[in-house]
């Protein structure tokens, strides 16, 4: 146990060392990981997960140019399941300071069937996305295709008693869905307090659509607030409402941490917006959760 706590607070120190020191405008971080942690059910479901995520990019910058990267995430449920998205991307530059981007995404997620029809058998997607990210706005649309096997039978027991003699057997199943999203949005608000201390704040809204194997699709809306505080750590606030889900609401908070080598636009005529180093290196935003549909 108390080696538990020196390597924690050890970790908890190279933490606050790294985040002690500024991130200057101009510079572009080609590899950062992060971890993140989202507490509530979302749109297909019912649990929290944990996050880890890298993003890499080429580290050599030149002007009005295409940008490779690579964007990895994997999820950890409450309940011990496990899901994937692995991607890459491709990022144009422009000369007004405005990111165009499109992107292809391999996404997996267990569910709910156990025993060996789990082992090497998640469900399974592609996903396509395309972005257009600006000074002040920026748009999204995100394409989500499940492929193999889309439907899975499994069965849950439980007890109708307090002494746990009664066996209750019940039959359901979970199927993937397509599905489809756009997203508006903008930067709000950029706030600094003293030296150290630096607030930025995103907001986004807009439709999806999702589309189960057997009956009819839905339509809903979903927005999320996210406070990015010194470029390290953000705090996230989700909302969506469609007529199956009702509204939901999740919170979000995590850290990222750059890692080098690191590139500078600094030297060079650019003349980009202070935006552009926050967007050309960020995540893509997507729907990292396959939703799922369970029934009886």
């Amino acid at each position: 146990m108390m080696i538990k706590k020196i390597c924690l607070w050890h970790i908890f120190v190279m933490l606050l060392n790294i985040t002690s020191l500024p991130l200057y405008s101009g510079d572009i971080y080609s590899l950062w990981a992060g971890v993140s942690h989202t507490e509530g059910k979302g749109i297909g479901y019912s649990r929290g997960y944990t996050t880890l995520e890298a993003f890499f990019m080429p580290s050599k910058f030149t002007c009005h140019s295409f940008y490779p990267f690579l964007n990895i995430r994997g999820h950890g449920f409450d309940n011990l399941k496990l899901a994937l998205n692995a991607g890459i991307g491709l990022r144009y530059v422009s000369k007004h300071s405005w990111i165009y981007g499109c992107n292809l995404f391999y996404d997996n997620r267990q569910g709910s069937h156990r025993g060996f029809d789990q082992v090497g058998n998640p469900f399974q997607q592609m996903g396509v996305g395309l972005e257009a990210l600006g000074p002040c706005w920026d748009f999204r649309l995100n394409l989500y295709l499940p492929f193999g096997k889309k439907v899975w039978h499994f069965s849950q027991t439980t007890f109708n008693d307090n002494l746990g003699i009664t066996p209750i057997i019940k039959h359901k199943k979970q199927s993937t869905m397509r599905g489809a999203d756009a997203e508006w949005g903008a930067n709000l608000r950029q706030c600094k307090w003293g030296q150290y201390l630096e607030v930025k704040t995103y907001f986004a809204i807009g439709p999806y659509y999702l589309d189960q194997e057997k009956g009819s699709g839905r339509w809903g809306g979903k927005g999320r607030f996210t406070s990015y505080i010194n470029e390290y750590f953000f705090l996230e606030i989700r909302g969506s409402y469609d007529h199956v889900t009702n509204a939901i609401m999740q919170g979000r908070v995590g850290v990222n941490i750059p890692f080098y080598p690191l590139s500078s636009v600094k030297s060079q005529s650019c003349h980009y917006d202070h935006c552009f180093y926050d967007k050309i290196s960020q995540p893509v935003q997507r729907v990292d959760i396959m939703p799922l549909h369970t029934t009886r």
